[in-house]
This record gives structure tokens, C-alpha cells and sequence, in this order.
């Protein structure tokens, strides 16, 4: 093969190279957490280990009938459709980014992003802190620590 040919060759191969990764790419990708969290969840898996050595337990059943609504004036609500309980509160989203320093000078980072909201009934008050995993257009996957314990937490959006 000649020179032109190869070059021509490689160049076509970046290109389709770069159509197929940004096709799949969505506006959905870069949208800010805030607003990939906005909208109806519903619990689809909800696990509990209760201390280090301990097994993961299944607790889906605890939540279920459950809807989260976190809104665009950063309020949220929760209603039990089984029960017809209603909690209100507020939610946010921080982001917290590690830099890391290596031997020879060169820098890495980590960013991690953690939600906050509360749950009132008019009676008590709950904070909680989630670590959130991922948002994609269909799931949020977020885990929850208390000493020991941790829960995990995978929702589907309301469609």
C-alpha cells in the first residue's frame, strides 16, 4: 500500500472512531447532578449491612410505595402511596474533588458527590447524607453510612 492510502485509511478510522463515541453521548451526560436528580424516584433495591463483617440484607420491603420528588426550587417531597404518609424538606448536592500528588509531581483527582436532604412529618426532622454512585436518565445508585452500617440505595425515575 502506499503512503497516501495508509494515511487516508488512518485518518477515516479516527473519524468513524470519534462519531461512534460521541453519538453515544447524550445531553443527558453532561447535564449537572442538581438537574440529572430532579424528578419522581421510586426505590427499586434497598440493602442494609449492619456492620463490618456482617451480610448485606435485603430491606426493599420497608420502602416500598415510597416516591422521592426532588424539585427545581431544591425542595423535596416523599409520599407513601400505601400509607399516605407525606414528607417535606430540602435537598442539595455538593461536590467534593480529592487532589492527589505523586513522587514525580503528577496530579490525579477524584471527585465524589454527596447528597443532603431532610424529611419532615411536622413532628421529627431527618437528615440524611447519601454518597451518590451514579445518576444515569433511569437510576440513581447512592449509599448511606452510620458507623458500621451502610445502606444502598438503587432508584428508578418515574417515567
Amino acid at each position: 500500500m502506499n503512503k497516501h492510502f495508509t494515511r487516508t485509511l488512518a485518518l477515516l478510522l479516527v473519524v468513524a472512531g470519534l462519531i461512534t463515541g460521541l453519538s453515544s453521548c447524550t445531553k443527558y451526560t453532561f447535564m449537572s447532578y442538581d438537574k440529572k436528580i430532579m424528578g419522581q424516584w421510586t426505590f427499586e433495591k434497598v440493602t442494609h449491612k449492619s456492620g463490618f463483617l456482617q451480610q448485606s440484607v435485603n430491606i426493599t420491603r420497608n420502602y416500598e410505595g415510597w416516591t422521592y420528588d426532588f424539585k427545581r426550587d431544591y425542595t423535596i417531597s416523599a409520599i407513601n402511596s400505601n400509607t399516605g404518609e407525606r414528607l417535606t424538606g430540602y435537598w442539595r448536592i455538593n461536590e467534593y474533588t480529592d487532589y492527589y500528588y505523586d513522587e514525580d509531581g503528577v496530579t490525579s483527582t477524584s471527585t465524589n458527590y454527596v447528597l443532603r436532604f431532610n424529611l419532615d412529618d411536622g413532628r421529627l426532622n431527618t437528615n440524611y447524607v447519601w454518597n451518590i454512585g451514579s445518576i444515569t436518565s433511569n437510576y440513581l445508585r447512592a449509599s448511606e453510612y452510620v458507623g458500621n452500617e451502610r445502606w444502598n440505595y438503587k432508584m428508578a425515575r418515574v417515567q
